[in-house]
């Protein structure tokens, strides 16, 4: 069957619009005027009112698992203080008689607006409870604290050796319950997991939140985070041959080792995925957070003298994970958020080619020889404006003007030639992608908490829509497959609810989506 959706305003590229396109076999198959369309004898035609089509929402780099299982735990962002995380997980506990562990997840000492702005520790979680063991992962996702119950029976003392690329702090009575990147490992075998009934339920509701905002593709970070590699593909199996509306996924995949990539390579990689699955690039991470301050970078951070982050991947690792990439030909992303993990990175991907689509997630705290190194190794740079959102403080408290003026460079970036490709990083942040559009042209929170931050690096809604898909598409190699609205692109796409290039970016934060499609199939519409 082929249809038609007419009378809309659909969004070709920069400055050029059409008003109706035909769609066959999943594919777009014309775009032209009403008139134009309505000559090739559509089976169906659907009305769109006047409203604006747009491509599908790409997220570049997400956790699809991780926003699923955490639908589950004591949920913390926009937390406001130390006493209201203290509060809610006495009532979350209070609530839920035979509780054995509590979970949360979401904890950010940027958003504190009362007491104390400053991460948690062990006695703080002591006052939720000292009977079952408490652990709460901040917002970035890359510190976990826990409470004393916790620490006794993950056995870990003042003792304890430190782990490689991770670090848990110790005070004058032992560990305070602060684990840094990989240390994490030490109490995460504590946290519960949901069985795989309940998460196929909540990952069905994941997909269909997601398609109720327009996204279409999620490159998801779950092999090799969340569960062990033949559980995650079991789950997306699952989804994949029920009926549940589902998105696009491309997988980026971690290992511990080298050898771990290769034996995947030589097993599971070879097995066939259902068609809305791919595999994607290698994911390595190098550094740690802004908000731990454990991203790896040149000059100390201001508020922790002498401190300069975590390097969570040494350089000998670095090369045997990406030479074996290059072997088998993989793509490779690394987490890098400071300028040296970033430089220490470009020098492990040499030598490299733009083809070959490698990438930086992240790409933070940059120096402007930082960004030129970026560009001429002619990597992709994987960004999630949204982090403005709450970073604009600590990078106030931790880092000089001067780096502070070069960094979360999104404009310089695309001046420079730099491929951006945008994402939330959910669940870090919400999925939700026009939060992230309002950040890329405001560099502010829409609570009005400080102005713009170094407004000459804003976005046009043009380069965040196309960073949110044709961006996306280019970092998995596949811009000549969708990404834009055109003759034999995928028909994924979006109608929204009002014209998104011709409103206030206040406005934006409003838009509703109208109808999401996948290869065509409507799979979304709004009440």
């Amino acid at each position: 069957m082929k249809y038609a959706l007419t009378h809309a305003n659909i969004y070709l590229d920069p400055g050029r619009f059409a008003e109706a396109l035909l769609v066959e076999d999943g594919l777009i198959r014309a775009v032209g005027t009403d008139q134009e369309i309505e000559a090739l004898a559509p089976d169906e035609t659907i009305d769109c009112q006047g409203h604006t089509l747009i491509p599908g929402f790409n997220d570049s780099h997400s956790h699809l698992l991780m926003v699923t299982e955490n639908g589950q735990k004591l949920q913390l962002l926009d937390s406001q203080s130390i006493d209201e995380i203290i509060a809610k997980g006495r009532e979350f506990i209070q609530q839920r008689p035979g509780l054995t562990a509590l979970v949360g997840m979401g904890w950010n000492p940027a958003e504190f607006s009362q007491g104390e702005k400053r991460n948690l520790h062990r006695y703080d979680l002591d006052k939720i409870s000292t009977e079952i063991p408490v652990m709460l992962t901040s917002a970035c996702a890359h510190t976990l604290v826990c409470n004393t119950k916790a620490l006794e029976m993950a056995g870990v003392t003042k003792d304890t050796p430190q782990i490689d690329g991770g670090l848990f702090e110790i005070d004058d009575n032992g560990p305070n319950g602060r684990f840094f990147e990989n240390a994490r490992e030490l109490v995460d075998h504590l946290q519960p997991t949901m069985t795989s009934e309940d998460l196929f339920q909540s990952m069905s509701e994941t997909m269909n939140y997601a398609l109720s905002n327009g996204i279409t593709t999620v490159q998801t970070n779950d092999i090799g985070m969340v569960r062990p590699l033949e559980d995650t593909l079991k789950i997306y199996r699952d989804l994949y041959t029920g009926d549940t509306p589902t998105i696009k996924t491309n997988h980026q995949l971690c290992f511990d080792t080298p050898q771990d990539f290769e034996k995947f390579i030589h097993s599971t990689y070879q097995e066939e995925l259902p068609a809305k699955m791919t595999w994607g690039p290698l994911k390595l991470f190098k550094d740690g957070t802004l908000g731990g301050r454990s991203a790896l970078v040149s000059e100390a951070f201001l508020d922790s003298p002498g401190n300069t982050g975590l390097d969570v991947l040494p350089i000998a690792k670095a090369k045997g994970f990406v030479d074996m990439a290059r072997k088998h030909g993989f793509q490779v992303y690394t987490h890098c958020i400071g300028d040296k993990a970033i430089e220490e990175m470009l020098e492990v991907y040499q030598p490299h080619s733009k083809d070959d689509r490698w990438a930086l997630v992240h790409c933070q705290i940059t120096h402007a020889d930082t960004l030129e190194k970026m560009a001429e190794a002619g990597v992709t740079a994987i960004i999630q404006p949204i982090f403005l959102r709450v970073d604009v403080g600590p990078l106030q408290e931790a880092l000089s003007p001067e780096t502070q003026a070069t960094s979360y460079a999104w404009k310089t970036m695309l001046q420079l030639g730099i491929p951006i490709a945008i994402g939330t990083d959910s669940p870090v942040e919400d999925l939700n992608p026009f939060m992230n559009l309002y950040t890329a042209l405001k560099r502010r929170n829409p609570k009005g908490e400080f102005d713009s931050y170094f407004p000459e690096q804003q976005l046009t809604i043009e380069e965040a829509i196309d960073g949110y898909t044709l961006g996306s598409a280019y970092a998995e190699g596949k811009e000549n497959q969708k990404g834009r609205l055109k003759p034999g692109y995928q028909a994924d796409m979006v109608l929204l609810d009002r014209n998104i290039f011709d409103i206030t970016p206040e406005e934006i934060l409003e838009t509703r989506v109208l109808k999401t499609f996948v290869d065509g199939e409507l799979l979304y519409q709004a009440d």
